[in-house]
């Protein structure tokens, strides 16, 4: 993946802490639209994860192992990064068109990008039970 792959694990742990550390929901437990830090951890976490996806691609693409998996990687990770935008544009705002819909945006976000993650690391899997079998 080259020397930039080794610093995806390390930036989306630190994402995540930022996600919890500013959470979405204000002193009373109810949720805010008005917490910015959450919003900009968000923000960075899940589009960083989407783009790591299309361009994660373009390196699967150059590997014969790997190669037919990269148009789902990068056809996933452009479907996030647009239903991404759609989200925020028409959902996440209250009185937003499809703000009730708000977690379903999200769950569809999650189901895309965990299929797509868990096909990769089956792969990752089976070329790794490959390589170690006896010869």
């Amino acid at each position: 993946m080259g020397c930039g792959g080794l610093c995806v694990p390390g930036a989306k742990r630190s994402r995540a802490r930022a996600r919890g550390v500013f959470p979405a929901t204000d002193a009373s437990g109810a949720f805010s639209n008005e917490q910015v830090g959450h919003t900009v951890a968000a923000f960075t976490s899940f589009l960083g994860a989407r783009i790591g996806l299309i361009v994660m691609s373009r390196r699967l693409a150059d590997d014969p192992s790997w190669r037919n998996l990269a148009p789902n990687a990068l056809a996933t990770g452009i479907a996030l990064v647009v239903l991404f935008f759609g989200f925020g544009a028409l959902a996440e705002q209250p009185g937003a068109l499809l703000h009730a819909w708000m977690g379903l945006f999200q769950w569809v976000m999650v189901a895309l990008w965990s299929t797509c993650t868990i096909v990769l690391a089956l792969r990752l899997l089976r070329l790794t039970w490959a390589t170690d079998a006896p010869h």
